[in-house]
């Protein structure tokens, strides 16, 4: 690794860069196009660093190789165009199709903008899946809009599991310590009565339920209160029976909370209870007008965050503008994945990396390492979505992800690095993925509220440290310690002979400008796309 790394020429070819310039929809509705609201109308950045990996640019040259022989170019145009006007894209009426791509649920017409003439059409359905996909945020919004405006909604609880209730958790906990974000989760100042003052502010927040455990469920509910908890149930196939289980304990907590509470007679337990799901034949307790049905293109359980089970709680507790933020990243992602040459595409190359690894190295799996707080629960999300996705494709080319098994194993390396021993001296070298945000949030009220009087130049030096550590653990990846080259006593002890790494271990950099709604898009559509070429390598 030391010789890789010495070569400047292979250490610059190895890192892709994709920037791209949004302005966010509450900026855009209040500021001039040409304002720089401290970031939220900027250049935004999301770099992957692959020099750190037991390769050289020949044997990049031949994973791309690999690449066209197995036609990615086509298969990701497929994606996109299918075949109408294959040799002319740009047409006057540009067409997103999966015509002819069997099984493929229709990622990017899920995030494709409403104003931008664009159109899918459904090789399942044989229409343009557009019209009803934007007709449902219509329809989001304007139910997340009224149950915002009343003010009487704090808690969001999320019954399901399998990667919605992973990618759910991981938009949340990035996005509820963002500046703008925070701000759409506060509800009214309310009266404090032990300090006589109106210091105490409530933030709506999202609970989650995955499992029929009589303690996980009472741990969710126990700061609770029913008058001012909404559930939103998703059931996708195969999670019914449980679903209805835990749902007959929700109801009969909202029926005995809300008859006690004095709440509005008027009021009923239904108009608590939302519910996402595939099967439109599975009795539930919700209104016909709380009720989405998942459409027959997108019913793969793996790409489901942007149908209606992942944006109807999230726009409850975030608000619209914010979701639009979020799709906004997906949909700059989808055409960095489409456009781009497989030589700079993001998901392309992180993809051939891991076929290198697993494939040619044998290492089975990769360590993600969080380095932010905001990113937590990401590792546990791509572990869910790979699991599912990551699997042999036909002879003729086509992915039956409903036959697919995981070709490797995704490890959560924790923010403490739990698996540090295990990285530096374990005797089977395992491949590290680094991820961090250039920026603190230390914007965040809540934060700048713990620190002495709101010290933000502090907070953002330490996230300067946190930044030279994770370049450090990355270093110390690739080229190990040695006796004597480092006294420091927060590292390695040089004296202690079981603390010394030999190094040469492989390890992916992945750096985002910031942690918001928009860089959540990007991250979660890279994944999908990501485990998608994966499967069809």
């Amino acid at each position: 690794m030391q010789e890789l790394c010495s070569d400047v020429d292979r250490v610059n070819s190895l890192v892709t860069v994709h920037n791209t310039t949004y302005c966010s929809q509450e900026t855009s509705s209040s500021v001039g196009a040409d304002t720089n609201d401290n970031g939220r109308l900027s250049n935004r950045i999301l770099l992957a660093d692959l020099s750190r990996q037991k390769m050289n640019l020949e044997t990049l040259n031949h994973l791309l190789r690999l690449a066209h022989s197995r036609d990615i170019k086509g298969f990701i145009r497929k994606l996109a165009w299918a075949q109408n006007d294959p040799d002319n894209p740009m047409s006057n009426r540009r067409r997103l199709k999966s015509k002819n791509i069997k099984n493929l649920p229709c990622l990017l017409a899920l995030r494709a903008p409403s104003n931008k003439n664009l159109s899918m059409i459904s090789g399942i359905e044989n229409k343009d899946v557009l019209i009803d996909i934007h007709a449902e945020w219509n329809r989001i919004e304007r139910l997340s809009n009224r149950l915002r405006k009343r003010g009487q909604i704090h808690d969001v609880i999320v019954v399901g599991r399998g990667v919605i209730m992973a990618s759910l958790q991981f938009v949340y906990d990035a996005l509820k310590h963002d500046y703008y974000a925070e701000k759409e989760t506060l509800l009214d100042v309310i009266w404090d009565e032990k300090r006589k003052s109106r210091n105490q502010r409530l933030r709506r927040r999202m609970k989650f339920i995955s499992s029929l455990d009589p303690v996980a469920i009472s741990n969710v509910l126990s700061d609770l209160k029913p008058e001012h908890s909404v559930v939103v149930s998703i059931s996708m196939f195969g999670d019914e029976e449980n679903d209805q289980t835990t749902m007959q304990v929700l109801e009969n907590w909202l029926c005995y909370g809300i008859s006690i509470s004095g709440s509005k007679k008027s009021e009923s337990v239904h108009d608590h209870i939302f519910a996402v799901t595939c099967c439109t034949n599975i009795p539930t307790v919700a209104k016909p007008e709380h009720t989405f049905i998942i459409p027959q293109h997108s019913r793969y359980e793996a790409f489901t965050t942007f149908t209606s089970a992942g944006l109807l709680p999230l726009s409850i507790v975030f608000g619209w503008n914010i979701v639009l933020d979020f799709l906004a990243g997906a949909h700059d992602m989808d055409k960095h994945f489409v456009e781009t040459n497989p030589r700079h595409n993001l998901p392309v190359l992180l993809s051939l990396v891991d076929i290198w690894n697993d494939a040619f190295l044998g290492s089975s799996g990769r360590v993600i390492t969080p380095f932010s707080e905001s990113f937590k629960t990401f590792p546990s999300f791509v572990s869910a979505i790979e699991s599912q996705t990551c699997g042999r494709a036909h002879k003729n080319g086509t992915v039956d992800f409903h036959k697919s098994s995981s070709s490797a194993t995704v490890i959560d390396g924790g923010l403490v690095g739990i698996y540090d021993r295990m990285l530096y001296q374990g005797g089977r070298v395992i491949p590290s993925e680094l991820l961090i945000s250039m920026e603190t949030q230390a914007r965040s009220s809540r934060l700048l509220q713990l620190t002495i009087k709101g010290r933000l130049e502090d907070m953002k030096s330490h996230h300067d440290a946190l930044i030279c550590s994770f370049f450090a653990h990355a270093d110390l990846l690739a080229f190990g310690t040695r006796p004597g080259t480092n006294t420091s006593k927060d590292s390695f002890n040089p004296y202690n002979d079981k603390n010394i790494s030999e190094g040469n271990r492989p390890s992916t950099l992945l750096i985002c400008g910031h942690c918001d709604a928009f860089t959540c898009g990007q991250l979660i559509a890279m994944t999908e796309h990501r485990a998608i070429i994966t499967s069809k390598l």
